[in-house]
């Protein structure tokens, strides 16, 4: 009912990836199973309208969810389990994440301090707590967050909110990147309450982060730190990065209203763009890149590596991906790098030529073959955007991919 040709394929992916979550950690099986106790009324914007503007926000709700269910309801459903709600300009939001308590780690210590920086700044009166994020504050930071990559999309694309809706100009008629309905992110604390949302709303069983197309034209991503802290990580940075690439892969999907599939490939090269700008050691969703020494995170050598030694899949292998059991751990390195590459060589113009030709609706032909029509587009407008023939095209990122190397 909800989840169509191409909603199958988000969820078999994200169940694919997430097969190599491992056991639970003790920390989190030896917790109270007592939900934390949230402070009703939101102690930075302070429920008034003023800081709601401040930071952007359209409510704290209540407020639609999906056509045909309110978060009045997914509240009663969980039997009144607390939850956090903001709808942003584009997205519309839920929280159970508990108060987290900071880490010594300095790399996520310095992107904290940048992001709280701004939290004092939008909300002036408000009492930051000391060694900790509440369950509010956090609601607050994730909010940015995952506006912040809804920006980077835009930017990256070349694309404005005039690309969209029902303008003169527009390239999709819904208003949110061609979808009819704001995105939706559900941040759970736990994997049992991430399960009785899925249910309610979805009508699916399942613990597993998920991603699935909603009744009315919307897209959804549901998450639990618990399944995170289950990989072997504890930390905000984790959870941040894994909601970056997956919120990115919503936003590449549902574009243009998801009126044809683009390349499996960028679709996860693209993902993991988004997740390695927040924290490099944490792109977890890359098959065979996990747990492999202490620098595994360190992409640029191994893909150099692969280069060298022409192991590196070319852009007619990854173009002729189909399926996520397709891709290799090689493929998700040489996609990230080709993805990055692209969106750095080729620019905001280019880039958008390049998602627009291959989100294309296919034609209306007898006998087409969509598989081979789509490789074969996105291969033609490859050559076309670049300038450069396939081989010197490859030629031109291996020598960048070599590069990349030398300057870490």
């Amino acid at each position: 009912m909800i989840v169509p040709a191409v909603g199958g394929r988000l969820r078999l992916a994200l169940g694919c990836l997430l097969g190599l979550a491992w056991a639970l950690s003790p920390a989190r099986a030896q917790e109270d199973s007592k939900p934390e106790d949230f402070e009703t009324v939101d102690p930075y914007t302070r429920g008034e309208r003023a800081g709601l503007d401040a930071a952007g926000y359209v409510s704290l709700g209540p407020f639609p969810w999906c056509e045909g269910v309110t978060t009045v309801e997914i509240q009663r459903e969980l039997g009144g389990l607390p939850i956090l709600w903001v709808e942003t300009e584009h997205f519309r939001i839920g929280s159970t994440l508990q108060t987290y308590k900071l880490s010594a780690d300095k790399i996520e210590r310095k992107r904290l301090s940048d992001e709280l920086a701004w939290v004092r700044e939008t909300f002036p009166k408000a009492r930051i707590p000391a060694g900790k994020l509440d369950p509010w504050l956090r609601l607050h930071l994730y909010a940015r967050r995952i506006e912040s990559v809804h920006a980077d999309f835009l930017r990256c694309f070349g694309l404005t909110e005039d690309d969209f809706g029902s303008g003169p100009q527009a390239i999709a008629p819904g208003p949110y990147l061609g979808m009819e309905r704001k995105h939706t992110v559900l941040l759970s604390e736990r994997r049992s309450s991430l399960a009785r949302f899925v249910r309610f709303v979805v009508q699916r069983d399942g613990t597993d982060p998920m991603r699935e197309r909603l009744p009315g034209g919307s897209l959804f991503f549901g998450i639990s730190a618990e399944a995170v802290e289950s990989w072997g990580h504890e930390s905000d940075s984790a959870l941040h990065a894994q909601v970056a690439a997956n919120v990115a892969m919503n936003l590449a999907v549902a574009f243009r209203g998801m009126s044809s599939p683009i390349p499996l490939w960028f679709e996860y090269g693209w993902s993991h763009v988004a997740s390695r700008r927040v924290d490099e050691r944490y792109t977890l969703y890359a098959r065979g890149t996990l747990r492999e020494g202490a620098d595994a995170w360190r992409w640029e050598p191994r893909v150099a590596g692969l280069v060298t030694n022409g192991f590196a899949p070319t852009w007619t292998d990854l173009a002729g991906k189909r399926r996520f059991e397709d891709l290799s751990g090689p493929d998700h390195l040489v996609a990230w790098s080709k993805a990055a590459w692209l969106l750095e060589s080729l620019g905001p113009r280019g880039m958008r030529t390049y998602l627009l030709t291959v989100s294309d609706p296919l034609p209306r032909q007898d006998g087409l073959d969509p598989p081979a029509f789509r490789r074969d587009r996105e291969l033609a407008a490859l050559v076309e955007i670049s300038g450069l023939g396939l081989e010197r095209l490859e030629e031109s990122w291996r020598r960048a991919a070599l590069k990349a190397t030398s300057k870490r």
